[in-house]
């Protein structure tokens, strides 16, 4: 057991290469460099890092967990990764990306929320995009990369994303 286990953790299984697939927002160059921390590490000890118990199936998909989850929220545009071990020395990371939908002002900023009701991206008035504003909303609080808040209980914030949902089909 020892010897297999000294097998296994050893440099063989050494992760060498990153391959990413599904970005269209962030270049390749700028996914693999967030990802590092993986290059170099050992196959095995990268599978089982920080791999919460209700999780454990990540282990047998050879899915890295922690890995996902510190992408997921470094990057406001990725709306899920996948990166898997593809034995014996590669990376594999696929992404799909959320899709900016409208602009929402609120107090002087604003801001880009994807078809989920997500703020991608934060903007003042000189530099916002070309996207549809949708005025109105009585937005609470909102955090990058997360879900905005509403105030009102009316419907107004599904309802817009609904329309920009809409729009873009």
């Amino acid at each position: 057991i020892l010897c297999l286990a000294a097998f296994l953790l050893s440099p063989v299984f050494k992760i060498e290469k990153v391959t990413v697939e599904g970005n269209t927002y962030y270049s390749q160059e700028e996914l693999i460099a967030a990802l590092q921390d993986v290059v170099g590490k050992n196959y095995f000890s990268a599978l089982f890092t920080n791999v919460p118990f209700s999780h454990l199936d990540y282990i047998f998909k050879a899915r890295l967990y922690h890995q996902e989850q510190q992408l997921i929220g470094d990057k406001t545009y990725i709306k899920t990764a996948d990166i898997t071990c593809d034995f014996p020395h590669t990376v594999h990371v696929k992404i799909t990306e959320r899709i900016p939908a409208f602009l929402t002002k609120f107090q002087g900023e604003y801001l880009l929320v994807d078809s989920e009701g997500y703020v991608l991206e934060v903007f003042s008035g000189e530099e916002k995009p070309a996207y549809p504003t949708v005025e109105g909303l009585q937005v609470e609080s909102y955090k990058t990369g997360k879900s905005l808040k509403s105030q009102s209980t009316s419907g107004k914030l599904e309802l817009a994303i609904k329309i920009c949902n809409l729009m873009q089909q």
